[in-house]
């Protein structure tokens, strides 16, 4: 497993801009906040698995 420097990340992330990193781009079309409703809605929603419905029966 690679240990990562100080700096490499950020150098990492300036070499991928550099080279047309995808989400740079995405960044710059895609309006994220008119989603910020929207995910707030799902990321308050309560939260039971199938697991604990299916123990409950």
């Amino acid at each position: 497993m690679m240990i990562n420097g100080f700096f490499d990340i950020e150098y990492r992330l300036e070499q991928l801009s550099k080279c047309g990193d995808p989400l740079v781009k995405l960044k710059e079309i895609v309006p994220w906040a008119s989603f910020r409703n929207e995910l707030r809605k799902i990321h308050d929603m309560e939260r039971i698995t199938l697991a604990i419905k299916t123990m409950w029966k």
